[in-house]
Protein backbone atom coordinates (compact mmCIF):
# COMPACT_ATOMS: atom_id res chain seq x y z
CA UNK A 1 0.00 0.00 0.00
CA UNK A 2 1.36 3.41 -0.75
CA UNK A 3 1.14 6.71 0.97
CA UNK A 4 -1.67 8.33 1.46
CA UNK A 5 -2.65 11.57 0.55
CA UNK A 6 -5.50 13.23 2.33
CA UNK A 7 -3.81 14.57 6.08
CA UNK A 8 -0.96 14.48 8.13
CA UNK A 9 2.69 14.34 7.46
CA UNK A 10 2.55 13.62 3.97
CA UNK A 11 0.55 16.91 2.50
CA UNK A 12 2.68 19.25 5.08
CA UNK A 13 5.49 17.51 3.54
CA UNK A 14 4.19 18.52 0.21
CA UNK A 15 3.27 21.89 0.76
CA UNK A 16 5.97 22.91 2.06
CA UNK A 17 7.77 22.37 -1.86
CA UNK A 18 5.28 23.62 -3.48
CA UNK A 19 5.08 26.50 -1.90
CA UNK A 20 8.65 27.33 -2.14
CA UNK A 21 8.12 26.54 -5.98
CA UNK A 22 5.17 28.72 -6.23
CA UNK A 23 6.72 31.38 -4.86
CA UNK A 24 10.01 31.03 -7.41
CA UNK A 25 7.27 31.13 -10.08
CA UNK A 26 6.47 34.30 -9.30
CA UNK A 27 9.11 36.25 -9.23
CA UNK A 28 11.63 33.84 -11.91
CA UNK A 29 8.96 32.06 -14.20
CA UNK A 30 9.95 28.16 -15.17
CA UNK A 31 10.26 27.02 -18.91
CA UNK A 32 7.34 24.61 -20.09
CA UNK A 33 9.79 21.78 -19.31
CA UNK A 34 10.38 22.84 -15.44
CA UNK A 35 13.67 24.85 -15.34
CA UNK A 36 14.37 27.86 -14.01
CA UNK A 37 16.55 30.46 -16.05
CA UNK A 38 17.54 30.38 -19.54
CA UNK A 39 19.94 27.44 -20.73
CA UNK A 40 23.88 27.47 -20.17
CA UNK A 41 26.76 26.44 -21.92
CA UNK A 42 25.56 22.78 -20.48
CA UNK A 43 22.72 21.11 -20.57
CA UNK A 44 23.18 20.33 -17.31
CA UNK A 45 23.62 24.13 -15.90
CA UNK A 46 20.30 27.13 -16.36
CA UNK A 47 21.55 30.45 -16.02
CA UNK A 48 19.38 33.86 -14.53
CA UNK A 49 21.37 36.46 -16.00
CA UNK A 50 20.65 40.14 -13.67
CA UNK A 51 22.62 44.01 -13.27
CA UNK A 52 23.59 42.11 -10.01
CA UNK A 53 24.10 38.86 -10.32
CA UNK A 54 24.60 38.33 -6.41
CA UNK A 55 21.26 40.27 -5.02
CA UNK A 56 19.66 38.28 -7.50
CA UNK A 57 21.09 34.99 -6.25
CA UNK A 58 19.83 35.72 -2.61
CA UNK A 59 16.76 36.78 -3.55
CA UNK A 60 16.06 33.29 -5.54
CA UNK A 61 17.17 31.76 -2.38
CA UNK A 62 15.33 33.64 0.29
CA UNK A 63 12.00 32.57 -2.20
CA UNK A 64 13.25 28.81 -2.17
CA UNK A 65 14.10 28.45 1.20
CA UNK A 66 10.88 30.13 2.57
CA UNK A 67 11.06 30.23 6.80
CA UNK A 68 12.47 26.59 6.76
CA UNK A 69 16.24 26.66 8.60
CA UNK A 70 19.56 26.89 6.25
CA UNK A 71 22.16 24.81 7.70
CA UNK A 72 25.99 24.75 6.34
CA UNK A 73 26.95 22.13 3.92
CA UNK A 74 29.45 19.89 4.72
CA UNK A 75 32.63 21.74 3.44
CA UNK A 76 31.65 24.94 4.47
CA UNK A 77 31.13 26.48 1.25
CA UNK A 78 27.45 27.27 0.62
CA UNK A 79 23.98 26.36 2.79
CA UNK A 80 21.65 23.73 2.60
CA UNK A 81 17.83 23.72 3.19
CA UNK A 82 16.25 20.05 3.78
CA UNK A 83 12.64 19.86 2.35
CA UNK A 84 9.92 17.19 4.56
CA UNK A 85 9.54 15.36 1.18
CA UNK A 86 13.32 15.21 1.03
CA UNK A 87 13.60 17.32 -1.26
CA UNK A 88 16.84 19.55 -1.13
CA UNK A 89 18.21 22.82 -2.11
CA UNK A 90 21.79 24.42 -2.31
CA UNK A 91 22.89 27.63 -2.49
CA UNK A 92 26.74 28.81 -2.83
CA UNK A 93 27.62 32.35 -2.75
CA UNK A 94 30.77 31.36 -5.23
CA UNK A 95 30.62 28.42 -7.28
CA UNK A 96 33.67 26.71 -8.90
CA UNK A 97 32.35 26.87 -12.60
CA UNK A 98 32.88 31.17 -13.42
CA UNK A 99 32.65 32.49 -10.09
CA UNK A 100 29.21 33.21 -9.56
CA UNK A 101 26.70 32.22 -7.10
CA UNK A 102 24.84 29.05 -8.03
CA UNK A 103 21.67 27.05 -6.54
CA UNK A 104 21.21 23.20 -7.22
CA UNK A 105 17.68 21.86 -6.56
CA UNK A 106 16.54 18.41 -6.30
CA UNK A 107 12.85 17.68 -6.21
CA UNK A 108 12.15 14.79 -5.17
CA UNK A 109 8.33 14.99 -5.49
CA UNK A 110 6.98 15.32 -9.08
CA UNK A 111 3.66 16.95 -10.24
CA UNK A 112 4.67 20.33 -8.85
CA UNK A 113 6.13 21.66 -12.71
CA UNK A 114 9.49 22.26 -12.10
CA UNK A 115 12.02 19.28 -12.73
CA UNK A 116 13.49 17.09 -10.49
CA UNK A 117 17.14 18.18 -10.53
CA UNK A 118 18.62 21.90 -11.72
CA UNK A 119 21.92 23.40 -11.54
CA UNK A 120 21.11 27.42 -11.94
CA UNK A 121 24.07 29.45 -11.56
CA UNK A 122 23.64 33.58 -11.92
CA UNK A 123 25.28 35.86 -13.94
CA UNK A 124 25.70 39.25 -14.99
CA UNK A 125 23.38 40.76 -17.72
CA UNK A 126 25.62 40.44 -20.75
CA UNK A 127 27.98 37.87 -19.63
CA UNK A 128 28.71 35.04 -21.64
CA UNK A 129 26.57 31.84 -20.63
Amino acid sequence: MGPRIGGGANVRAHNAIKASIDRLADQFPLSPGGYCGDPGKSSKVRTISSADPYATAEKFWRLLKGNLTAVPTANRNGSRVDFPDLSVAVYRRITSTNGSPGVTLTVKTSGWGVTGYQRIHFIKKGADK
